[in-house]
């Protein structure tokens, strides 16, 4: 969450049972990307998102 834009931020309920539901969320994400397959799965979406920004500029 340190990195959405502050005005998105306000959108996330602070208290109560739906901000308890997300912060598990949140933590739990957290937790497993630092597993070994949590690591794979980011490993493989950055190489995505560069094969992407390659893709796009190589159009210009």
């Amino acid at each position: 969450m340190e990195h959405v834009p502050e005005p998105e931020r306000t959108d996330f309920p602070r208290l109560g049972a739906r901000a308890r539901q997300w912060q598990r969320f949140e933590r739990a994400l957290h937790e497993w990307l630092q597993t070994p397959e949590g690591r794979f799965v980011t490993w493989c979406a950055q190489r995505e998102i560069d094969d992407v920004a390659v893709a796009g500029s190589s159009r210009a």
